[in-house]
């Protein structure tokens, strides 16, 4: 504001004028130091700003109202947000840091204040970690101004709230929310209801609510209280964010995550975009958006937002500020889910020290960080300080009356562990009881540490010989994870198998209790459990195709569904690809609403067609069930590795017998199935080495079985963790490999099988002997060679630097060998056809391109047979962009020749046998839950039965007979199982003692039935 001349409201006295431009020249160095995001220096600069200018006795113009009365203003903004910071999130630091000073700058402008000297005194105690001196001042400061100027004075509703925030500052929300209720009112009788002060104070009162556990009244009214202030203030005004981010920690809290997700998004996003990356706001907004993330289960996203608020507030603020040290504690939590336990424990080891010199042992961000030190301490093995840490908490929660908050619950289950760990059950039991009721009470039980504590219940119950009660309470837990299951239905599939990933520990506990307890009732509810687990989202993703492909839906919404689901994978395969950094939230956030778009679009269809809706709810087959599946010569054979790396495999007959087999502790399985995959494909040579490991794993993994397992049966294998990648057919078995007597073949679980078989029989009645043969591309710059292997590396191709179209640029320009065995595969395969029933595409039209067109057309559903020859592509630091490579013709990712997993999710096929000859092609990520997702899982996504894929890089040539003998059998009328069985033992027993070698004919795998 410009100096006031001669004559003017200032006058002539060198005192008002000395004041005054004191006052306005700390607002300058203040304005600046909010920008740059400097919150604590901002607020007291403002405060001794509007102190100087008071004190000036500036005289009442518009233009001096705004200077004299910004102490004021700021004095309610430090009151709103040290409120807000005592909202924290349990032992992890998700906390609402205020972001009421924006709103009170603009405030000051025009609803001038005027500051009591006591509301600086008592923000300065509460700055130093006094909070119980501020308390004691404010009482006395709120009495004397009500006897001077009234209750309903702007200076006396300030101090009530002040009051109020000392209180929770000390532990005692039971008390500060009477106060700050009645602020509430005073505020909305004095400045109005829709007045930005009172709704303010309104989000103020629900991170009181929040603080008392009360959350499900957070929810409703946050609700509604969010929907006036973005009629009344806009979605990008401060108190309105405000309201949001609350709103969103207390769905994180419910376990209510799409909703949780949705408003930390939007709040992180907003700010982000309005206030700049270094703002107190957005780095608030971005802590609260990472550890909702890592509860989740979506560590990978987590952990580097949480890093970026923690430095953001480490350059900000300083190391040793209560902000830093609180977003240092939840990345700490993140470094030690990641297995980094010596970095993050000198995390909270920093975090701790430095929140007890700024904020003292009672302030809540103090104790967040003590919590989490606790739990660290307990993983590295420091028992006895954990147990003393744990105590001081535990009596300091008892003596504040603030046992409810989600911090005091954490410190009684991290207490249960110590205790368990010392055998000590009676009382780990009772430590146990106490989190299980808190969270119940907080309405809590579905989320992450309220799965915790149940768990650790159940632990301590089983152990003191209680199992009843035991089997009682992991039920309760699965009741919960199914709850809390419906809350992730809008988020894209990728991140719903995440979620479910991290959900598997709530079931794992129960199904091991119910598999040896010996009786035959529990056994077969283990494994109806166990079922429920594998390929739950892949069985969702093959009902939603079946279904609007079956349910005859009106064309106009079938092309809709059509077009949301190509978007939706076109921005799927983006992400997959590897975006640089500061591309991926937008990315995500784009896949994210198309998801939810998706989603609302199926519900909707859901509702106008019973028959759509009856196709979309896949069923949960059991023992009894399964059994009808299955015929007379087969077996299905399911194994389950849970957390502890113990292995167990339940073997199913078609009589409906069912026996579990314990293959006990497994902890070297990955490695020993990746190193059998090397030596097997000849990747590494070393023939001892292939004939010792070989008889390891099959004394591991069918000896224990063998009983259960007639020879010459055929075995339907379902996986779990790296025994997807196990070449089964060569495990050493009586004395010659396991394929040459019993065919294999992998499935992801009976309800997958179900779904293929159904596949099978619509096709087989109604689609015609028909070929689609696309492969032998004319790739450009074509090198020397006859592998279909990969000839570069996507990670050295994808850097960070670069953007995803200069990525596929970079891809489509790689150089890759001529397959003059692929034109020979499909020439030899095509004739086995009538040539009316054959289409064969090849050189320069073997492109992307024209794949999809096929599938637009619909033609490319017509075939029941499709054989793909063409290299294959596989990046271990990327899996899900497991690729076909077919001739690119453009730069665009859907024209670089790269078919990767998302990009075959929107295709349409109907066929029930597709070929993949091509290098690694059974290869993907290996999710817990939801089993290889890969390119055979995308093809049954988009409609296809069966699929034949390989585990290594394969050769052109022997891999054209190989193709050619299989499909010869399958033409002849052998099932598929049967002609790949027949086709290795006619490879296990050639002449050529060189085709004899299991890597040419170990690889290829059948997905199916």
């Amino acid at each position: 504001m410009p100096h006031q001349r001669s004559g003017g409201p200032l006058g002539h006295d060198p005192a008002l004028r000395q004041g005054f431009e004191k006052g306005q020249g700390i607002k300058q160095r203040t304005l600046h130091a909010n920008r740059a995001g400097r919150w604590k220096v901002a607020w007291r600069r403002k405060i001794v700003s509007g102190a100087n200018c008071q004190r000036a006795g500036l005289a009442v113009s518009r233009g001096n109202m705004r200077a004299k009365h910004l102490g004021g203003a700021a004095v309610e903004a430090r009151l709103q947000s040290m409120t807000a910071s005592t909202c924290c999130r349990r032992g992890l630091g998700l906390m609402i840091l205020g972001v009421a000073w924006a709103v009170a700058l603009a405030q000051a402008s025009t609803n001038p204040v005027p500051v009591a000297q006591e509301e600086v005194e008592i923000v300065r105690l509460m700055d130093v970690g006094q909070p119980a001196d501020a308390l004691a001042l404010a009482v006395r400061a709120l009495a004397q101004a009500r006897r001077d100027w009234g209750e309903r004075d702007p200076r006396s509703i300030a101090l009530l709230a002040l009051q109020s925030s000392a209180l929770t500052e000390l532990g005692r929300p039971a008390e500060a929310l009477p106060l700050r209720e009645e602020a509430l009112a005073l505020r909305a009788e004095v400045h109005g209801a829709d007045d930005v002060r009172t709704f303010e104070d309104g989000t103020m009162r629900l991170i009181s609510l929040a603080q008392l556990g009360r959350l499900a009244a957070v929810k409703s009214d946050g609700k509604v209280l969010l929907a006036r202030q973005e009629r009344m203030l806009g979605a990008q005004h401060p108190a309105t964010l405000g309201t949001l981010m609350t709103l969103g920690v207390t769905l994180t809290w419910l376990g209510e995550w799409q909703e949780a997700l949705h408003a930390h998004e939007r709040a992180f996003r907003t700010h982000l975009t309005v206030s700049g990356a270094l703002h107190a706001d957005t780095l608030s907004a971005q802590s609260n958006y990472a550890v909702a993330l890592f509860e989740m289960g979506r560590l990978a996203e987590a952990e580097p937002m949480a890093r970026a608020a923690w430095q953001g507030r480490l350059k900000t603020l300083g190391a040793a500020h209560g902000d830093t040290a609180l977003s240092l504690t939840s990345y700490g939590s993140m470094q030690k889910a990641a297995g980094r336990l010596a970095a993050a424990l000198a995390s909270f080891e920093t975090a701790d020290r430095h929140a007890q010199q700024a904020l003292g042992p009672s302030h809540p961000y103090a104790q967040v960080a003590r919590v989490n030190l606790a739990s660290g301490l307990i993983d590295d093995g420091q028992t006895a300080r954990a147990t003393a840490l744990l105590t001081g908490l535990l009596a300091h929660f008892e003596r504040s009356g603030s046992e409810l908050n989600p911090y005091a619950l954490r410190a009684h289950v991290l207490m249960g562990q110590v205790l368990a760990r010392q055998g000590q059950w009676v009382q780990a039991e009772a430590h146990g009881q106490a989190a299980v009721r808190g969270h119940e009470a907080l309405g809590q039980s579905g989320s992450k540490y309220g799965r915790e504590s149940l768990l650790g219940l159940a632990r301590a119950q089983a152990a003191l010989g209680d199992r009843p009660a035991a089997m009682a309470t992991l039920r309760q837990v699965i009741e919960t994870v199914e709850r809390q299951r419906l809350h992730t239905t809008e988020l894209p599939d990728a991140l719903r198998r995440v979620w479910l990933r991290s959900m598997m520990d709530g079931y794992q506990p129960l199904i091991a209790h119910l598999r040896e307890s010996g009786n035959d009732a529990e056994s077969r509810e283990a494994f109806r459990l166990s079922e429920t687990l594998k390929a739950r989202v892949l069985v969702e993703q093959m009902a939603q195709g079946d279904a609007a492909a079956q349910a005859a839906l009106p064309q106009a919404d079938l092309t809709a569904l059509r077009q949301q689901q190509a978007e939706l994978a076109e921005a799927s395969a983006l992400l997959a690809k590897g975006v640089p950094a500061a591309e991926r939230p937008a990315l995500l956030h784009r896949a994210t609403a198309l998801s939810r778009a998706l989603y609302q679009r199926q519900a909707e269809l859901a509702q106008a067609s019973p028959r759509y809706a009856q196709l979309t709810r896949p069923p949960t087959l059991g023992a009894t069930e399964g059994a009808r599946l299955l015929q007379a010569h087969q077996r299905y054979l399911s194994f389950m590795l849970d957390a502890r790396q113990q292995l167990s495999a339940a073997v199913l007959a078609p009589t409906g017998e069912l026996r579990w087999v314990d293959l006990g502790a497994q902890p070297d399985l990955g490695p020993q199935v990746e190193r059998l995959r090397q030596l097997v494909s000849g990747e590494r040579r070393d023939a001892k080495a292939l004939t010792e490991l070989g008889a390891v794993l099959s004394a591991r993994l069918l000896q224990p079985l063998a009983a259960h397992l007639p020879v010459g049966s055929q075995v339907l294998i379902a996986p779990d963790g790296p025994l997807w990648l196990l070449p089964w057919d060569a495990l050493p078995w009586q004395g010659r490999p396991w394929g040459q007597t019993t065919q294999l073949q992998l499935v992801h679980s009976l309800a997958v099988l179900q779904r293929v078989q159904e596949r099978l029989v619509a096709r087989s009645e109604a689609s015609p002997l028909s070929l689609l043969a696309l492969g032998a591309p004319s790739y450009p710059l074509a090198l020397a060679g006859t592998d279909r292997g990969r000839v570069g590396r996507r990670s050295s191709l994808l850097r960070s630097g670069q953007t995803a179209e200069e990525g596929a640029a970079s891809l489509a320009a790689l150089s890759w060998p001529r397959l003059p065995f692929a034109q020979v595969e499909m020439d030899q395969v095509a004739a086995l056809f009538p040539a009316g029933q054959v289409q064969k595409i090849q050189g320069d039209d073997a492109t992307e391109t024209r794949l999809r067109a096929l599938s637009a057309t619909g033609e490319l559903a017509r075939f029941r047979y499709v054989l793909f020859s063409a290299h294959g592509y596989f990046d271990p630091q990327r899996p899900e962009f497991s690729s076909l490579v077919l001739k690119p013709d453009g730069h665009s990712p859907e024209r670089d020749g790269f078919v990767s997993v998302p990009e075959w999710l929107p295709l349409r096929l109907g066929s029930e046998l597709v070929v993949l000859s091509a290098c690694d092609t059974a290869r993907g990520r290996v999710v817990s839950g939801d089993g290889l997702v890969g390119l055979s899982y995308a093809l049954m996504v988009a409609g296809n039965a069966n699929t034949l894929a390989t585990l290594w890089p394969v050769a052109d040539r022997e891999t054209a007979w190989f193709v050619s003998r299989f499909f010869a059998r399958v033409r002849a009328g052998q099932r598929h199982p049967e002609a790949l069985a027949q086709t290795k033992r006619e490879f296990m027993q050639h002449r050529d003692a060189r085709l004899r070698h299991p890597r040419h004919w170990a690889g290829f795998v059948l997905y199916g039935a």
